[in-house]
């Protein structure tokens, strides 16, 4: 950490424009952390000052990242625009989130949303900043076009907006006194998938494990096993395997318990969703103990995760990023729950009414939807001018279809049908966890022509 922040400020005063654009960057990472320290303080305690160091850190974060996106452009020459491989756009959709947000907490005053929004924007910052391709490379031949910037800059802000409506819908779900146990059940649910996929698979096996890498002129590269492109060695972590596996076990545990409570016809189902005397919302039996259970079983596993990795060198984060991007939105989601079990009743009379979070999350995603129409049409020019056809479903293609369908049918639910509510944030919760899997769930799994954008 001490090395980090001294590059940082040394990069801040070299005078270098790449250089100095770089340790912006850095320094936008850095406050978004403290930010997301500061916003989930706010949602335990309630107090107004760790809202305002919160929102101070964010502004630092939205002029920092500004600037270092202009020093890169200049430092490319004005040629490329600062978005062209994975590191830039993250980063540049991580610019949008934060802009975004800062002008939603202006116009509409809803502090608690930072909590939700803050995080997520702190962990695509951390998913660029561990990225090893971070230099300013000449552009292939398919992203020479001017349609490239406007299809990035607008989808950035566009998954911006639907970011925020997420986050929104969440907090109607919240306001709306929801069965608190769909809460545990849906990040249980996540854990239950992720964790295994963190680890490979190793996990069933008692073990975590990482891409194993070695020092090469300078660089440190994956090891391909003997005859297999793409294919790496492994190497476990020792002792990291067993505790996430316990906290497998037990997110699977709540999961069911958690299923079990909502079922239609369960006592736990037909139950009043009143507060309890202790103001924390009703959960049934021994759900909530299993899943705090679990989340310490995972804080245990990821500090000896960190114990571990500085021990062995040929395991590095900047290796495995997604790995531990898996268990850390594990983590935060299970930390947000807990908190918001614990001040229930504080943070519902943080909450404007249902019916006002209803609208805004309308209005973000009536800013969102025209900007994703945009994104396809763009998209469709440029694959043409790239590939020689508009549309190809290539699988980014696909999936942007599916994510323009899902908001679409928000939008006409609601206009035509009337459905507001539960149903409608529903439709705005499945619709985000399709922009996730469009941004990058396509690049990292499916092969097709945006296989460029991996980085």
């Amino acid at each position: 950490m001490w090395n980090f922040l001294l590059e940082t400020f040394s990069g801040l005063a070299s005078g270098e424009v790449a250089q100095t654009s770089a340790a912006c960057f850095d320094l936008a990472f850095l406050v978004f952390v403290l930010a997301t320290v500061a916003y989930l303080v706010y949602l335990a305690v309630r107090r107004d000052v760790f809202w305002r160091i919160g929102i101070v850190c964010g502004v630092i974060a939205a002029v920092s990242m500004t600037l270092a996106l202009a020093l890169r452009w200049i430092a490319a020459g004005w040629a490329p625009p600062p978005f062209t491989n994975l590191y830039e756009s993250l980063v540049f959709f991580t610019w949008g989130i934060i802009v975004f947000y800062l002008f939603v907490e202006w116009r509409f005053k809803i502090k608690i949303a930072g909590a939700f929004v803050i995080p997520l924007a702190c962990l695509t910052m951390g998913l660029a900043s561990l990225s090893p391709e971070k230099g300013i490379e000449p552009l292939v031949p398919a992203l020479q076009s001017i349609w490239l910037h406007l299809h990035v800059m607008v989808a950035s802000i566009a998954y911006a907006a639907f970011l925020a409506s997420f986050a929104f819908a969440v907090l109607y779900f919240l306001r709306d006194r929801l069965q608190f146990e769909w809460f545990i059940a849906a990040i249980s649910g996540f854990a239950v998938c992720a964790l295994p996929a963190a680890s490979k698979g190793a996990l069933f096996h008692g073990a975590f494990v990482l891409d194993k890498v070695v020092l090469r002129g300078g660089e440190w590269l994956k090891v391909e096993m003997p005859g297999r492109e793409n294919v790496f060695e492994q190497i476990a972590l020792p002792g990291v395997g067993p505790f996430l596996l316990i906290a497998l076990a037990g997110f699977l545990a709540a999961l069911v318990m958690a299923i079990h409570a909502v079922w239609p016809g369960t006592s736990c189902a037909m139950r009043s969703n009143s507060p309890q005397p202790n103001g924390r919302a009703p959960v049934c039996g021994y759900t909530l103990s299993v899943f705090a259970a679990s989340f310490v079983f995972l804080t245990a596993g990821l500090i000896l995760f960190f114990i571990q990795l500085a021990r062995l060198p040929e395991a590095r984060l900047a290796s495995n990023p997604y790995a531990f991007a898996m268990l850390l939105v594990v983590w935060l989601g299970a930390l947000v729950v807990l908190i918001a079990q614990w001040r229930y009743e504080l943070l519902l009379a943080a909450l404007p009414e249902v019916k006002a979070i209803d609208r805004l999350t309308y209005k973000t995603i009536m800013v969102g939807f025209p900007l994703m129409t945009l994104v396809i049409i763009t998209g469709a020019i440029w694959a043409n001018k790239a590939w020689g056809r508009y549309w190809g479903w290539d699988p980014k293609e696909t999936a942007s279809l599916v994510t323009w369908i899902i908001y679409l049918l928000f939008l006409h639910t609601r206009l035509t049908q009337g459905w507001i509510g539960r149903r409608s944030m529903l439709i705005a919760v499945i619709g985000f966890a399709s922009v996730v899997f469009t941004y990058l769930g396509v690049n990292l799994l499916l092969p097709g022509l945006h296989a460029y954008a991996t980085g």
